[in-house]
């Protein structure tokens, strides 16, 4: 789960929040007022319909908060959404790809190799799952 958000007090420390549990801290607030990052969701798997509070914060009282929504399971490279990943699904890769933005649906099945990004990697794990 990647997070980002901005107004934070520069170079003031940060803690990051999932729910009411503190997963991240120790965290400093860039130059320009922004925070962003990565962290892994609790082991437990999440449920479609599930959701998480995520809060970040900075040592001034800043805080910014989005709530994430667990979407249905994706098969990541079925761009398409047919259940079965194929040549078909590269138009909607590149698609996702050069996209400004993307529903989190989309971006999970477009994030071919799984790391949290959309970018050329992604065309690399793609050609690796076609059958």
């Amino acid at each position: 789960m990647t997070f980002s958000g901005s107004g934070f007090t520069p170079l003031a420390s940060a803690s990051v929040m999932l729910d009411d549990a503190t997963i991240l801290s120790g965290l400093t607030v860039n130059p320009d007022g922004t925070l962003a990052g990565s962290f892994l969701l609790p082991s437990t798997p999440p449920v479609t319909g599930d959701f998480f509070f995520v809060t970040a914060g900075d040592s001034s009282g800043r805080s910014a908060f989005n709530v994430v929504h667990i979407i249905a399971p994706c098969l990541r490279g079925d761009v398409n959404r047919s259940g079965v990943i194929n040549a078909s699904d590269a138009p909607a890769l590149v698609s996702a790809l050069l996209a400004v933005s993307v529903d989190p649906d989309t971006f999970c099945v477009a994030d071919v190799n799984g790391d949290g990004q959309l970018n050329g990697l992604d065309i690399e794990a793609f050609e690796n799952v076609l059958p």
